[in-house]
């Protein structure tokens, strides 16, 4: 009796070392699908234009197990890897096992300094957001800081934190109305803005209703030289003057006399109309009436001396009599 007990409880252990094994291989089975199966062979990156996709597949394989998807899903959730100096937000989800989808924001780059060989960019706070040793095409440069300091994700030490302020200030606005100048020089904390081989100095206010009168400038002085002056511009006062300069044979280049531009006209809303802001030709035309005719049915035009010419060069004197051919009839069958 003993002996057929041992044997039964012998053979419980039998089993249920079976049941372990098969339970760890099944575990091992599983284990290794999941490994193979959400391994990572693809990660597609959008909302990227700073960034490079290299960049953004670096920062989500940051340890050993991020090529598992399903790691980095969860590692998003629960245990976030610090962003990027770029970054402003990142979003990531599983497309399938095998494909991480990555949505950026990034942080945009308001203006930049070359600082030691380097180019440094910074945002709309002046922390410096990135560095490297080309320019970022777009992107106006900085000239006139006074720079101490530039370190990356830390804000530029300038010399004179009142005219950093009016960087800021101007490359705000220079976004806004969506321009593009090559740089932004600053005198003190009067700013101009270079785009190509025209200058504009929009001094050190009223920025926004100076800079949006640059666009219909820049298509009026297309092929010129010079330097247009908004520095004295407001909505009250809105002459503008454009300044060219002149090349003399020998290759020495002078500054020529101002040539004004127009005043500016505005809408009920005290917007600015590019039609309105400069005259076509820079010199008034006389403007005619084309609306009236007058006897012969001819188109005259008023030239506001009091006379009306038809073409013909007689006149009409507003009397019914008129038969167009400078005579006047009154009826009779006799002209006058």
């Amino acid at each position: 009796m003993t002996t057929f007990k041992h044997r039964k409880v012998q053979k419980k252990r039998k089993y249920g070392l079976y049941a372990l094994l098969v339970g760890l291989i099944a575990a091992a089975i599983l284990a290794l699908s999941v490994f193979l199966l959400f391994h990572i062979q693809k990660i597609e990156v959008t909302g990227i234009e700073m960034l490079t996709q290299q960049e953004v597949s670096d920062w989500v394989k940051s340890d050993t197990m991020s090529g598992n998807s399903l790691y980095v899903l969860w590692k998003s959730k629960f245990r976030p890897d610090k962003l990027l100096p770029m970054m402003k937000s990142a979003e990531i989800s599983m497309k399938n096992p095998w494909t991480i989808k990555v949505k950026i924001e990034e942080h945009k780059l308001l203006g930049g300094i070359l600082y030691e060989n380097e180019y440094a960019y910074f945002d709309e706070e002046g922390t410096v957001l990135k560095k490297q040793t080309e320019s970022i095409p777009g992107i106006p440069l900085v000239e006139g800081l006074g720079v101490k300091k530039v370190v990356l994700n830390h804000k530029v030490k300038a010399e004179n934190r009142k005219v950093f302020s009016y960087v800021i200030q101007v490359g705000k606005v220079v976004e806004k109305w969506e321009l593009s100048p090559e740089k932004i020089v600053f005198n003190g904390t009067e700013a101009t803005l270079h785009f190509g081989t025209i200058a504009v100095n929009i001094g050190d206010e009223n920025f926004d209703d100076r800079v949006a009168q640059i666009t219909p400038i820049l298509e009026k002085l297309q092929g010129k030289s010079g330097t247009v002056h908004l520095e004295n511009f407001t909505m009250q006062s809105t002459l503008i003057s454009f300044r060219p300069t002149v090349e003399a044979e020998d290759g020495t280049v002078t500054e020529g006399e101002d040539q004004i531009l127009d005043e500016t006209g505005a809408t009920d809303s005290g917007e600015q109309t590019g039609a309105d802001s400069y005259n076509e030709d820079w010199e008034a035309e006389p403007q005619y009436d084309e609306s009236v005719t007058y006897g012969d049915g001819t188109e005259i035009y008023d030239d506001e001396t009091g006379s009306y010419e038809d073409g013909s060069g007689t006149y009409d004197d507003g009397s019914e009599n008129y038969d167009g051919t400078g005579n006047y009839d009154d009826g009779s069958g006799m002209g006058y």
